[in-house]
């Protein structure tokens, strides 16, 4: 566990994202929680023994690792509407798929992970939501892009943000289920007109960068999205691997299996979009 600043620590051993505290007065906030049930409780016991009782948990996106992450946290949780809505929509059948997907990462723990029930969030909001502690105050914003129901939780006291997986500089990000590559792209691109923030934490990886470090990612994603353009205006079948492999390589120094596939999908998902665009681009023939 790491301490970035004054009462906030980073927590960067349960994969596959990371964790934080931000410990207040006589209680504290959770950033995400881990999604092993064996981690939950480690993690449990190491938070309320490092900043004592917990209050909220704060869910950065709907993914599905850290909806089944919150199933198990046993504390009141805060998400984005958009967060909420997406966990609603579960019947008994969808949530078995999502327990389904999700345990298969972890088969040694599936058993535990299988008996969870679909939470319940107590505290949502559209688009802006403030937490007050004394003088400080945590600032929840809406950060549409990356993932459903992404939020982005600021600390303008400690001029820190919390990005989720808006941020992953050590690893390609989750790219399969991007709502909005455009609106991802444009948010980390404001983000450095942000005199508020001067520290970043990533959703996964390294416990905490610099803003600056930030444009590392925007370039990631303008060539993600060039390659993809590419691709998708080329003659013949397509290859994705090679590209994700470069890719991979280029910005991350990785070309494991698990990198490399996370690449392919973001590539395989802007292909069918742009494709889709052009297709909605021609003519109807007449008769």
């Amino acid at each position: 566990m790491q301490e970035i600043a004054p009462g906030i620590l980073v927590e960067t051993a349960y994969p596959p994202y990371n964790v934080a505290l931000i410990a207040a007065d006589h209680m504290a906030v959770a950033i995400d929680w881990p999604l092993r049930p064996s981690h939950a409780q480690q993690w449990l016991r190491a938070a309320q023994s490092a900043v004592g009782p917990l209050r909220y948990v704060i869910l950065t996106d709907a993914g599905p690792e850290r909806q089944v992450a919150a199933a198990q946290c046993g504390l009141s949780l805060i998400a984005s509407t958009a967060t909420r809505d997406v966990m609603m929509a579960h019947d008994e059948h969808s949530w078995r798929e999502l327990l389904q997907e999700v345990a298969a990462q972890c088969p040694e723990e599936a058993l535990d992970i299988h008996k969870l029930t679909p939470p319940h969030i107590m505290l949502t909001f559209d688009r802006v939501l403030r937490l007050y502690r004394r003088a400080a105050v945590l600032h929840l914003e809406a950060a549409p892009g990356a993932a459903p129901g992404a939020l982005w939780a600021a600390l303008p006291e400690h001029k820190l943000l919390f990005a989720g997986d808006s941020v992953a500089l050590s690893e390609p990000p989750p790219l399969g289920g991007v709502p909005d590559f455009l609106a991802w792209l444009e948010a980390l691109t404001q983000l450095e007109n942000r005199p508020q923030v001067y520290q970043v934490v990533p959703g996964r990886g390294t416990a905490s960068i610099l803003k600056g470090e930030v444009e590392r990612q925007c370039e990631f994603l303008r060539t993600l999205r060039h390659t993809a353009r590419r691709l998708a205006h080329s003659k013949g079948g397509q290859s994705y691997m090679q590209p994700a492999q470069d890719l991979g390589q280029m910005f991350f120094n990785q070309g494991g299996h698990r990198a490399v596939q996370r690449i392919r999908r973001g590539l395989e998902r802007l292909v069918a979009e742009f494709q889709a665009t052009a297709a909605d681009k021609i003519p109807a023939s007449g008769t």
